[in-house]
C-alpha cells in the first residue's frame, strides 16, 4: 500500500488541479479538465501547440509521462 499523504501535501495537489483546470477555462477549454490533460489531447489530434504544451507541462512536473496519465485518468472517468 502506498502511504498516505500529508494534509499539507494533499492541500498542494488540490490547489495545483485547480489551478491547472483554471489556466485550461482561461485557454478555451472545459474547466473540469486540467491543462495537462487537454494538451496531449491536442497533442493526439497532431496540433504543434498541443505537443510544444506537453514539453513544457511534462518539464514543468518533471516528469515525461504526466499529461499523458492526466488524459487518461480524464477518460477513463467521460471528462474526454
Amino acid at each position: 500500500m502506498l502511504p498516505q499523504p500529508s494534509p499539507l501535501e494533499h492541500w498542494w495537489v488540490e490547489v495545483g488541479s485547480a489551478l491547472s483546470r483554471l489556466l485550461n477555462a482561461l485557454a478555451g477549454g472545459d474547466g473540469a479538465v486540467t491543462f495537462s490533460a487537454a494538451s496531449w489531447h491536442l497533442h493526439l489530434r497532431g496540433a504543434r501547440l498541443g505537443t510544444l504544451r506537453v514539453r513544457l507541462v511534462d518539464w514543468i512536473n518533471r516528469d515525461p509521462g504526466h499529461c499523458e496519465a492526466a488524459y487518461r485518468w480524464h477518460r477513463e472517468r467521460g471528462l474526454l
